[in-house]
């Protein structure tokens, strides 16, 4: 007799990382037994055995506590596989006090490059997962509670890309002043051109090019059009 087919639940969630590249939220994020330091939803985590890393080690992780002594959402879960090329690890959920049975999720970093931009800071958190229903548990529901906690992940690798920046540039000052060096000879470089666009237009025609245009003005205009440094704007705005 044909056994029946065990219904299944797939889907998958993403969120954007503005500020740290794949690499360096990977370096964050890849902590199998680090997961409440990243996850807002996730108040304990730690090793339950094996080796943080290989396939075979358990976590254990516990979410906020609850009102009414209710108990707190708890999971061990056992590492499949990790891949630290391709920024992936997979995990399934063992014993738990949420209804999940048969349970296995997917956590990514991919790359993900701003549209128009060259800067290579960005990528994408995705989480996927498939199984059996969850007793209790809608798909929606799921994904939802998914999406918020990556959103979370997200919020705090900027945040903490940020903070790190901040403090950089706080203890190198050799930096700071390069920085301030490199706007001032942009300034100085946009109005020289601008003085040889007067001289050339008034060898031309005849004509001060100063009738048209005030001369710091078309120097300002020149700095804007030609001579915008690469990042220069987005690091002076946490230097201010």
């Amino acid at each position: 007799m044909e056994q029946p087919r065990m219904e299944k639940m797939e889907g998958k969630v993403t969120a954007t990382v503005h500020l740290a590249t794949v690499d360096q939220a990977w370096a964050l994020l890849s902590n199998f037994c680090d997961f409440h330091s990243w996850h807002p939803g996730v108040k304990i985590c730690y090793k339950k055995s094996g080796t943080v890393g290989v396939p075979g080690c358990i976590r254990y992780c516990q979410g906020p506590d609850k009102e009414d002594d209710v108990p707190a959402d708890w999971a061990d879960e056992e590492l499949l596989s990790f891949d630290p090329i391709g920024h992936a690890f997979r995990y399934k959920m063992m014993e738990n006090n949420m209804g999940f049975g048969q349970f296995t999720a997917t956590f990514r970093v991919l790359d993900w490059k701003k549209e128009g931009l060259n800067d290579d800071k960005g990528c994408k958190l995705e989480w996927s997962f498939e199984g059996e229903p969850i007793k209790g548990t809608t798909k929606e529901a799921l994904i939802a509670r998914l999406q918020a906690g990556l959103i979370g992940m997200a919020t705090r690798v900027d945040d903490q890309s940020t903070s790190s920046f901040n403090i950089y540039m706080h203890n190198n000052n050799n930096v700071r002043e390069a920085i301030n060096l490199l706007e001032s000879m942009k300034r100085i470089a946009a109005l020289g051109i601008g003085a040889l666009l007067c001289s050339l237009h008034y060898m031309l025609t005849g004509q001060p090019l100063e009738n048209v245009f005030n001369f710091q003005d078309l120097g300002r205009l020149f700095e804007l059009i030609s001579f915008q440094l690469p990042y220069t704007t987005y690091i002076c705005s946490y230097l201010n």
